[in-house]
């Protein structure tokens, strides 16, 4: 694991001063790797003193063997493209996420989730704010291919849903920080039932993470600087098309989905 995936994974548990320089490194870590102690210190607006306790949290002695590591994990990493037309900017963006998402995606993970959404007689999606309109978006697909998916639009559906689950059920919940205390609270209750729980969110050690059985992991967006961008979704729109298309090699899945696709185009003709 190098330098800049130790920042990811400990991020969470960094204080707020400390996350600023902690996302210099990341979004930034060819800048960073030329920079002295006082100009990050100056670039993230913190003191040194928070500069060198981050650098010994990421387990460096100073400052310098942190460079060291940094120059090493970043020798394949080009300049930004803050210059370059803004089309190139958002391709750039669009290509991180989900390079990002992709270096953290767990096959056998993936198959079991797949496995378990064909086998379960209903699904919960769980999502509020923008990953609401992403579990909005899966519950369709699957619906569409004829399995009983409900993703319910607002917390208090959620706890009411998270009460009348059975065992056997599975629930899905969307939360990149997997810190959303109304969700969690609703997952809590569904863990009661003994069904399992499977999240897709950036972080192991998020609360969500904790309560799942099993873990979709994605990149978080602040990671690749999104302060520009307004999605900060696409590792998690590009984890719900692998599982849809994984589900579509199975051809009564195909066959379904095909005849919704006809039952639409004919109803729009009409």
């Amino acid at each position: 694991m190098n330098i800049i995936d130790v920042v990811e994974q400990k991020y969470p548990s960094l204080s707020r001063q400390e996350r600023k320089i902690a996302l210099k490194v990341v979004q930034h870590p060819a800048d960073v790797k030329k920079m002295n102690i006082n100009t990050l210190s100056k670039k993230a607006e913190v003191s040194t003193a928070t500069v060198t306790r981050f650098v010994k949290k990421m387990g460096y002695p100073d400052f310098s063997q942190f460079k060291l590591g940094l120059a090493e994990a970043t020798s394949n990493i080009t300049e930004n493209v803050d210059n370059a037309p803004l089309p190139d900017q958002v391709t750039d963006f669009y290509n991180q996420m989900i390079t990002g998402t992709w270096k953290r995606i767990n096959q056998k993970t993936l198959n079991q989730v797949a496995m378990l959404i064909k086998n379960a007689p209903r699904v919960f999606i769980f999502g509020l704010g923008s990953s609401g309109y992403n579990a909005q978006e899966l519950s369709q697909r699957l619906m569409r291919m004829g399995i009983n998916a409900f993703a319910p639009s607002d917390s208090h559906t959620m706890y009411i849903s998270s009460s009348i689950m059975q065992k056997d059920d599975l629930l899905i919940v969307l939360s990149v920080s997997g810190k959303s205390n109304e969700v969690n609270e609703a997952v809590a209750v569904a863990k009661q039932h003994q069904l399992k729980v499977v999240s897709i969110t950036a972080f192991d050690d998020s609360p969500l993470a904790e309560m799942s059985d099993y873990q979709l992991s994605v990149q978080y967006s602040e990671f690749v600087d999104n302060t520009q961008f307004i999605n900060s979704q696409l590792g998690v729109v590009y984890i719900i098309d692998i599982l849809s298309t994984m589900l579509l090699q199975n051809e009564t899945y195909k066959a379904r989905y095909q005849q919704t696709v006809a039952a639409i185009l004919n109803r729009k003709m009409k």
